[in-house]
């Protein structure tokens, strides 16, 4: 699971103006960011990667004030019910600011995975052990357009708003794979 929480993203520069702050479960790949960061010469020593899960990483820290929220990619392998408290804690727990750019990218129904593997929500599903994706075991949530707009809405205060769609295609273990994500960038809080 990603979290990428921004401070003054704008200002990161050499005098190390901001600090970017990225929440994943997989050390391997904290170290990657880690490593991919020092690269970038004005970057050095403006982050802050840790592991963890996303939903107890909202729940537990307070007060970030974060300038820029990002979900890329992450929010689809939590449920909607998590998703929604993590971003009710996140306004809880004052790690947001007001009015700040928010992007989140989620599984359309359209995706390969919907129907894929053992049904275990109204739109979730748990993808095989020898799956083709490579997700074997992950649970994947699903959303229509109006399904993740309202619950950004709802919890989040979205406003000013754009949502795009992006498909591809890619073949994995032989099979080719039509992907279909829900992209919303836009105003929150």
């Amino acid at each position: 699971n990603n979290l990428a929480l921004c401070l003054e993203y704008s200002e990161i520069d050499s005098t190390g103006g901001g600090v970017v702050i990225g929440v994943d479960n997989d050390p391997l790949s904290i170290q990657h960011a880690c490593d991919n960061f020092n690269l970038i010469q004005n970057l050095k020593n403006n982050f802050n990667f840790v592991v963890d899960d996303m939903r107890l990483f909202a729940k537990n820290k307070e007060n970030i004030q974060a300038d820029v929220f990002v979900l890329a990619s992450a929010a689809y392998y939590i449920s909607r019910e998590d998703l929604s408290s993590l971003f009710v804690n996140m306004v809880a727990n004052n790690n947001i600011k007001g009015n700040i750019p928010f992007y989140i990218r989620v599984r359309s129904k359209k995706d390969f995975r919907y129907g894929y593997g053992k049904k275990i929500g109204p739109s979730r599903f748990k993808m095989p052990e020898d799956g083709v994706t490579g997700e074997n075991g992950a649970k994947i949530e699903f959303y229509s357009e109006n399904e993740i707009v309202n619950i950004l809405k709802d919890k989040l205060n979205l406003r000013d708003y754009d949502v795009m769609t992006l498909e591809a295609q890619n073949k994995q273990n032989g099979v080719i794979i039509f992907n279909s994500d829900i992209i919303v960038w836009g105003w929150i809080n």
